[in-house]
Protein backbone atom coordinates (compact mmCIF):
# COMPACT_ATOMS: atom_id res chain seq x y z
CA UNK A 1 0.00 0.00 0.00
CA UNK A 2 1.20 2.92 -0.74
CA UNK A 3 1.74 6.08 1.89
CA UNK A 4 -1.22 8.43 1.40
CA UNK A 5 -1.12 10.22 5.16
CA UNK A 6 2.01 11.29 6.95
CA UNK A 7 1.76 11.57 11.14
CA UNK A 8 1.48 14.57 12.94
CA UNK A 9 4.17 15.52 15.46
CA UNK A 10 4.32 14.93 19.23
CA UNK A 11 3.72 11.48 18.89
CA UNK A 12 -0.17 12.07 18.01
CA UNK A 13 -1.61 9.67 16.41
CA UNK A 14 -4.06 12.28 14.43
CA UNK A 15 -2.88 11.59 10.32
CA UNK A 16 -3.29 13.68 7.48
CA UNK A 17 -2.57 13.28 3.66
CA UNK A 18 0.35 14.46 1.44
CA UNK A 19 -1.60 16.89 -0.77
CA UNK A 20 1.75 17.76 -2.76
CA UNK A 21 0.73 17.52 -6.43
CA UNK A 22 4.20 16.53 -7.55
CA UNK A 23 3.02 14.28 -10.82
CA UNK A 24 6.63 12.76 -10.60
CA UNK A 25 6.77 8.74 -11.81
CA UNK A 26 9.35 7.77 -8.56
CA UNK A 27 6.72 9.93 -5.56
CA UNK A 28 4.12 7.15 -3.79
CA UNK A 29 2.61 10.07 -2.49
CA UNK A 30 -1.20 10.74 -3.32
CA UNK A 31 -0.80 12.98 -6.42
CA UNK A 32 2.67 10.83 -7.65
CA UNK A 33 2.59 9.22 -11.06
CA UNK A 34 4.43 6.31 -9.18
CA UNK A 35 1.42 3.77 -10.36
CA UNK A 36 0.64 5.37 -13.97
CA UNK A 37 4.48 4.38 -14.27
CA UNK A 38 4.64 1.24 -13.23
CA UNK A 39 1.64 0.30 -15.11
CA UNK A 40 2.40 1.08 -18.49
CA UNK A 41 4.79 -2.55 -18.85
CA UNK A 42 0.73 -4.23 -18.01
CA UNK A 43 -0.98 -1.75 -20.23
CA UNK A 44 2.37 -2.28 -23.15
CA UNK A 45 3.44 -5.69 -22.37
CA UNK A 46 5.52 -6.07 -25.36
CA UNK A 47 7.12 -2.59 -25.16
CA UNK A 48 10.16 -1.26 -23.48
CA UNK A 49 9.52 1.41 -20.89
CA UNK A 50 12.49 4.31 -20.98
CA UNK A 51 12.78 7.75 -20.13
CA UNK A 52 13.47 10.72 -21.61
CA UNK A 53 15.62 13.60 -19.89
CA UNK A 54 16.63 15.42 -23.13
CA UNK A 55 14.66 17.88 -25.35
CA UNK A 56 12.91 16.33 -28.60
CA UNK A 57 14.85 19.10 -30.69
CA UNK A 58 18.22 17.96 -29.17
CA UNK A 59 20.30 15.14 -32.20
CA UNK A 60 20.80 13.18 -29.66
CA UNK A 61 16.99 12.47 -28.20
CA UNK A 62 15.04 9.64 -28.92
CA UNK A 63 13.07 11.40 -31.15
CA UNK A 64 15.12 10.54 -34.30
CA UNK A 65 15.44 6.90 -33.36
CA UNK A 66 11.64 6.63 -34.88
CA UNK A 67 11.14 9.49 -37.31
CA UNK A 68 12.13 7.49 -40.63
CA UNK A 69 9.79 5.56 -42.87
CA UNK A 70 12.77 3.68 -44.48
CA UNK A 71 12.56 0.99 -41.54
CA UNK A 72 12.01 -2.20 -43.00
CA UNK A 73 9.59 -3.46 -39.67
CA UNK A 74 8.14 -0.02 -38.44
CA UNK A 75 8.68 0.40 -34.90
CA UNK A 76 6.02 2.34 -33.62
CA UNK A 77 6.90 4.64 -30.26
CA UNK A 78 4.73 6.70 -27.68
CA UNK A 79 5.68 9.29 -26.30
CA UNK A 80 3.76 10.19 -22.74
CA UNK A 81 4.34 13.78 -21.09
CA UNK A 82 2.41 14.26 -18.03
CA UNK A 83 3.52 17.68 -16.38
CA UNK A 84 1.90 20.40 -14.57
CA UNK A 85 2.78 22.71 -17.71
CA UNK A 86 3.90 22.32 -21.27
CA UNK A 87 5.40 24.76 -23.59
CA UNK A 88 7.80 23.53 -25.69
CA UNK A 89 9.56 25.78 -27.76
CA UNK A 90 9.67 26.27 -31.77
CA UNK A 91 12.41 23.73 -32.05
CA UNK A 92 10.62 21.34 -30.23
CA UNK A 93 7.31 21.32 -31.35
CA UNK A 94 8.69 20.92 -34.77
CA UNK A 95 10.52 17.82 -33.33
CA UNK A 96 7.43 16.36 -32.12
CA UNK A 97 5.77 16.59 -35.02
CA UNK A 98 8.43 15.29 -37.55
CA UNK A 99 7.85 12.12 -34.77
CA UNK A 100 4.42 12.42 -35.07
CA UNK A 101 4.38 12.45 -38.84
CA UNK A 102 6.81 9.13 -39.24
CA UNK A 103 3.63 7.34 -37.57
CA UNK A 104 4.44 7.70 -33.78
CA UNK A 105 2.14 8.86 -31.01
CA UNK A 106 2.21 11.58 -28.03
CA UNK A 107 0.26 12.12 -25.55
CA UNK A 108 0.51 15.24 -23.11
CA UNK A 109 -1.47 15.33 -20.16
CA UNK A 110 -1.35 18.89 -18.63
CA UNK A 111 -2.71 21.64 -16.48
CA UNK A 112 -1.29 24.78 -18.26
CA UNK A 113 -0.39 24.68 -21.70
CA UNK A 114 1.40 26.91 -24.67
CA UNK A 115 -0.63 29.26 -26.82
CA UNK A 116 1.92 27.90 -30.27
CA UNK A 117 1.15 25.01 -29.35
CA UNK A 118 -2.78 24.99 -28.76
CA UNK A 119 -2.95 27.46 -32.13
CA UNK A 120 -1.17 25.02 -34.01
CA UNK A 121 -3.55 22.36 -32.93
CA UNK A 122 -6.37 24.73 -33.80
CA UNK A 123 -7.43 25.02 -30.13
CA UNK A 124 -8.82 26.91 -27.10
CA UNK A 125 -8.45 26.00 -23.57
CA UNK A 126 -10.15 27.94 -20.56
CA UNK A 127 -7.42 28.46 -17.71
CA UNK A 128 -8.91 30.04 -15.40
CA UNK A 129 -5.92 31.54 -13.44
CA UNK A 130 -2.12 32.21 -14.11
CA UNK A 131 -1.70 29.78 -11.13
CA UNK A 132 -3.92 26.72 -10.94
CA UNK A 133 -6.57 26.80 -8.68
CA UNK A 134 -7.73 23.09 -7.35
CA UNK A 135 -10.78 22.00 -6.54
CA UNK A 136 -12.11 18.66 -4.72
CA UNK A 137 -13.52 16.00 -5.93
CA UNK A 138 -12.89 14.77 -10.11
CA UNK A 139 -15.16 13.34 -12.42
CA UNK A 140 -14.25 12.36 -15.75
CA UNK A 141 -15.27 9.88 -18.45
CA UNK A 142 -13.96 8.39 -21.64
CA UNK A 143 -15.49 6.74 -24.46
CA UNK A 144 -14.72 3.61 -25.25
CA UNK A 145 -12.69 2.90 -28.11
CA UNK A 146 -15.07 -0.05 -29.92
CA UNK A 147 -18.46 0.91 -28.36
CA UNK A 148 -17.55 4.60 -27.55
CA UNK A 149 -19.95 4.44 -25.06
CA UNK A 150 -18.47 7.00 -22.50
CA UNK A 151 -17.35 5.15 -19.08
CA UNK A 152 -17.12 7.87 -15.60
CA UNK A 153 -15.13 7.88 -13.17
CA UNK A 154 -14.57 10.15 -9.87
CA UNK A 155 -12.53 10.31 -7.06
CA UNK A 156 -12.76 12.66 -3.57
CA UNK A 157 -9.51 14.39 -4.58
CA UNK A 158 -8.13 17.51 -5.90
CA UNK A 159 -9.08 18.65 -9.41
CA UNK A 160 -9.12 21.96 -11.67
CA UNK A 161 -10.62 23.33 -13.77
CA UNK A 162 -8.93 23.71 -17.24
CA UNK A 163 -10.86 22.16 -20.61
CA UNK A 164 -10.96 22.65 -24.37
CA UNK A 165 -13.77 25.64 -25.27
CA UNK A 166 -12.68 25.23 -28.90
CA UNK A 167 -11.05 22.74 -31.41
CA UNK A 168 -10.95 21.96 -35.52
CA UNK A 169 -13.65 18.75 -35.68
CA UNK A 170 -12.17 18.03 -39.25
CA UNK A 171 -9.14 16.90 -37.54
CA UNK A 172 -9.94 16.52 -33.96
CA UNK A 173 -12.03 14.59 -32.46
CA UNK A 174 -13.28 14.39 -28.20
CA UNK A 175 -13.09 11.25 -26.86
CA UNK A 176 -13.23 12.58 -23.10
CA UNK A 177 -14.82 15.06 -20.55
CA UNK A 178 -14.73 16.26 -17.43
CA UNK A 179 -18.33 16.63 -16.01
CA UNK A 180 -19.62 18.48 -18.84
CA UNK A 181 -16.58 19.76 -20.74
CA UNK A 182 -14.31 18.11 -23.15
CA UNK A 183 -11.13 17.20 -21.33
CA UNK A 184 -9.57 14.38 -24.20
CA UNK A 185 -8.73 15.46 -27.50
CA UNK A 186 -7.13 13.04 -30.22
CA UNK A 187 -5.52 14.43 -33.55
CA UNK A 188 -4.77 11.53 -36.00
CA UNK A 189 -2.13 12.15 -38.61
CA UNK A 190 -2.27 10.21 -42.59
CA UNK A 191 1.07 8.74 -41.54
CA UNK A 192 -1.03 6.49 -38.63
CA UNK A 193 0.31 8.35 -36.26
CA UNK A 194 -1.62 10.97 -33.24
CA UNK A 195 -1.35 13.59 -30.67
CA UNK A 196 -3.57 12.94 -27.62
CA UNK A 197 -3.53 15.93 -25.53
CA UNK A 198 -5.28 15.88 -21.58
CA UNK A 199 -6.52 18.53 -19.75
CA UNK A 200 -6.56 17.06 -16.02
CA UNK A 201 -2.96 14.98 -15.46
CA UNK A 202 -4.50 14.04 -11.87
CA UNK A 203 -6.62 11.22 -13.27
CA UNK A 204 -2.91 9.57 -13.95
CA UNK A 205 -2.54 10.13 -10.00
CA UNK A 206 -1.55 7.36 -7.65
CA UNK A 207 -5.09 8.45 -5.62
CA UNK A 208 -7.18 8.29 -8.44
CA UNK A 209 -5.76 5.42 -10.33
CA UNK A 210 -5.86 3.06 -6.73
CA UNK A 211 -9.28 4.79 -5.84
CA UNK A 212 -12.09 2.05 -6.31
CA UNK A 213 -11.99 0.98 -10.25
CA UNK A 214 -10.42 3.87 -11.53
CA UNK A 215 -7.51 2.33 -13.14
CA UNK A 216 -9.81 1.34 -15.79
CA UNK A 217 -9.52 4.77 -17.13
CA UNK A 218 -5.59 4.63 -17.85
CA UNK A 219 -6.56 1.49 -19.54
CA UNK A 220 -9.49 3.08 -21.87
CA UNK A 221 -7.46 6.38 -22.19
CA UNK A 222 -3.93 4.29 -23.51
CA UNK A 223 -6.86 1.36 -25.44
CA UNK A 224 -6.53 4.27 -28.60
CA UNK A 225 -3.05 3.61 -29.15
CA UNK A 226 -2.42 0.28 -31.37
CA UNK A 227 -1.19 -2.67 -30.12
CA UNK A 228 2.32 -2.79 -32.05
CA UNK A 229 3.95 -0.07 -30.23
CA UNK A 230 7.48 -0.92 -29.93
CA UNK A 231 8.88 1.83 -27.23
CA UNK A 232 7.22 3.27 -24.68
CA UNK A 233 8.81 6.62 -23.60
CA UNK A 234 8.17 8.11 -20.09
CA UNK A 235 8.90 12.15 -20.48
CA UNK A 236 10.98 13.48 -17.82
CA UNK A 237 12.38 16.62 -19.87
CA UNK A 238 8.95 18.98 -19.94
CA UNK A 239 8.32 17.52 -16.38
CA UNK A 240 11.32 19.81 -15.07
CA UNK A 241 11.23 22.32 -17.83
CA UNK A 242 10.50 25.90 -16.71
CA UNK A 243 7.59 26.97 -18.64
CA UNK A 244 7.46 29.23 -21.15
CA UNK A 245 6.32 32.62 -18.94
CA UNK A 246 10.08 32.10 -16.22
CA UNK A 247 12.38 32.65 -18.51
CA UNK A 248 15.72 32.15 -17.22
CA UNK A 249 17.43 35.58 -16.73
CA UNK A 250 21.19 34.71 -16.94
CA UNK A 251 20.49 33.07 -20.55
CA UNK A 252 19.17 36.09 -21.22
CA UNK A 253 22.21 38.25 -19.54
CA UNK A 254 24.34 36.33 -20.93
CA UNK A 255 23.04 36.33 -24.54
CA UNK A 256 23.92 39.95 -25.12
CA UNK A 257 27.80 41.02 -24.93
CA UNK A 258 27.24 44.02 -22.71
CA UNK A 259 24.70 42.84 -20.17
CA UNK A 260 27.19 39.82 -19.88
CA UNK A 261 30.25 42.07 -19.25
CA UNK A 262 28.47 44.13 -16.58
CA UNK A 263 26.88 41.08 -15.08
CA UNK A 264 30.49 39.86 -14.09
CA UNK A 265 31.82 43.39 -13.48
CA UNK A 266 29.17 44.06 -10.79
CA UNK A 267 29.97 40.04 -9.52
CA UNK A 268 33.70 41.56 -9.18
CA UNK A 269 32.52 44.51 -7.46
CA UNK A 270 30.36 42.57 -4.96
CA UNK A 271 33.56 40.43 -4.40
CA UNK A 272 36.08 43.51 -3.76
CA UNK A 273 33.56 44.65 -1.14
CA UNK A 274 33.21 41.85 0.91
CA UNK A 275 36.90 40.91 0.98
CA UNK A 276 37.26 44.53 2.70
CA UNK A 277 34.34 44.87 4.88
CA UNK A 278 35.14 41.12 6.20
CA UNK A 279 38.69 42.16 6.77
CA UNK A 280 37.64 45.73 8.54
CA UNK A 281 35.01 43.89 11.05
CA UNK A 282 36.39 42.12 14.32
CA UNK A 283 35.24 38.62 13.97
CA UNK A 284 32.51 37.63 16.52
CA UNK A 285 34.08 36.70 19.92
CA UNK A 286 32.26 33.07 20.92
CA UNK A 287 30.26 32.61 23.24
CA UNK A 288 31.53 30.02 25.94
CA UNK A 289 29.24 27.43 27.59
CA UNK A 290 29.81 26.85 31.43
CA UNK A 291 30.69 23.72 32.17
CA UNK A 292 27.34 21.44 32.40
CA UNK A 293 26.66 18.50 35.12
CA UNK A 294 27.91 15.48 32.74
CA UNK A 295 26.70 13.18 35.70
CA UNK A 296 22.91 14.71 36.07
CA UNK A 297 22.69 14.90 32.22
CA UNK A 298 23.70 11.23 31.90
CA UNK A 299 20.93 10.47 34.95
CA UNK A 300 18.35 12.64 32.78
CA UNK A 301 19.17 10.86 29.76
CA UNK A 302 19.13 7.22 31.28
CA UNK A 303 16.07 8.37 32.71
CA UNK A 304 14.28 9.67 29.95
CA UNK A 305 14.58 5.56 28.11
CA UNK A 306 13.43 4.28 30.97
CA UNK A 307 10.39 6.38 31.33
CA UNK A 308 9.98 5.54 27.46
CA UNK A 309 9.46 1.96 28.94
CA UNK A 310 7.20 3.02 31.85
CA UNK A 311 9.33 0.97 34.26
CA UNK A 312 8.57 2.86 37.14
CA UNK A 313 10.21 0.54 39.88
CA UNK A 314 13.50 0.40 38.13
CA UNK A 315 13.55 3.79 37.25
CA UNK A 316 13.11 5.58 40.69
CA UNK A 317 15.61 2.34 42.40
CA UNK A 318 18.03 4.48 39.61
CA UNK A 319 16.97 7.86 40.88
CA UNK A 320 17.17 6.78 44.51
CA UNK A 321 20.47 5.48 44.28
CA UNK A 322 22.00 8.34 42.42
CA UNK A 323 20.29 10.83 45.19
CA UNK A 324 21.95 8.49 48.14
CA UNK A 325 25.63 9.02 46.09
CA UNK A 326 25.34 12.48 45.73
CA UNK A 327 24.29 13.13 49.40
CA UNK A 328 27.62 11.14 50.29
CA UNK A 329 30.14 12.50 47.83
CA UNK A 330 29.32 15.97 48.76
CA UNK A 331 28.12 16.32 52.46
CA UNK A 332 30.08 13.04 53.27
CA UNK A 333 26.97 11.90 55.27
CA UNK A 334 26.32 8.11 55.54
CA UNK A 335 23.45 7.00 54.04
CA UNK A 336 22.87 3.87 55.58
CA UNK A 337 20.09 4.18 57.94
CA UNK A 338 17.60 7.42 56.92
CA UNK A 339 15.68 8.07 59.95
CA UNK A 340 15.30 11.31 61.75
CA UNK A 341 18.88 11.96 62.68
CA UNK A 342 20.00 11.82 58.91
CA UNK A 343 17.62 14.04 58.08
CA UNK A 344 18.66 16.84 60.67
CA UNK A 345 22.11 16.64 59.88
CA UNK A 346 22.01 16.60 56.09
CA UNK A 347 19.92 19.62 56.77
CA UNK A 348 22.19 21.27 58.70
CA UNK A 349 25.37 20.44 56.06
CA UNK A 350 23.23 21.59 53.12
CA UNK A 351 20.53 24.47 54.57
CA UNK A 352 18.19 22.70 52.71
CA UNK A 353 14.23 22.92 54.93
CA UNK A 354 14.11 20.22 56.74
CA UNK A 355 10.46 19.58 56.25
CA UNK A 356 11.40 18.83 52.39
CA UNK A 357 14.16 16.53 52.73
CA UNK A 358 11.86 14.26 55.44
CA UNK A 359 9.33 14.39 52.76
CA UNK A 360 12.44 13.25 50.07
CA UNK A 361 13.86 10.78 52.07
CA UNK A 362 10.40 9.38 52.66
CA UNK A 363 9.12 9.42 49.31
CA UNK A 364 12.84 7.46 48.29
CA UNK A 365 12.23 4.80 51.41
CA UNK A 366 8.79 4.18 49.77
CA UNK A 367 10.34 3.49 46.14
CA UNK A 368 12.57 0.80 47.51
CA UNK A 369 9.98 -0.63 49.46
CA UNK A 370 6.86 -0.79 47.15
CA UNK A 371 6.56 -3.71 44.18
CA UNK A 372 5.33 -0.65 42.07
CA UNK A 373 5.57 3.15 41.61
CA UNK A 374 2.45 4.84 40.06
CA UNK A 375 3.39 7.58 37.77
CA UNK A 376 1.98 10.43 40.02
CA UNK A 377 4.44 9.01 42.58
CA UNK A 378 7.65 9.17 39.97
CA UNK A 379 6.81 12.54 39.06
CA UNK A 380 6.54 14.02 42.81
CA UNK A 381 9.94 12.20 43.70
CA UNK A 382 11.42 13.88 40.17
CA UNK A 383 10.33 17.07 41.25
CA UNK A 384 11.92 17.10 44.98
CA UNK A 385 15.63 15.46 43.95
CA UNK A 386 15.42 18.21 41.04
CA UNK A 387 14.63 20.93 43.71
CA UNK A 388 17.31 19.69 46.29
CA UNK A 389 19.64 19.51 42.94
CA UNK A 390 18.61 23.44 42.04
CA UNK A 391 19.34 24.33 45.68
CA UNK A 392 22.85 23.93 45.36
Amino acid sequence: MLPFVVACGDGAKRKRMDDRITLRKADKNPYGTFVAYEDLKFIFPYAQVRDNDESPADKSSFINDYNSYSQSIPQRALYVIITPSFYPDEREYDALLRFVGAGNHVFVSSFSWSSNFTDSLSLDIYQPHTLVAFSDSLQVSIKDVLTKDSVGFAYPGKSDDTYFTRYDSNYSSVVGHERTHPNVIRQAYQGGGSITIHSDPLAFSNFFLLHKKNAAYYDETFSYFPENIHTVVWDQYFRYKRNGNNFNSLQVIFANKGFRTAFWLALLLFALIYLFESKRKQRIIPVIKPHSNTSLDFVKTVGRLYHQYHDNKNLGTKMTAHLLEYIRQKYNVPTATLDHQFVSKLAFKSGYPEDKLQHMIYKAKMINDFSSVSDEELMEFHRQTEDFYKYQ
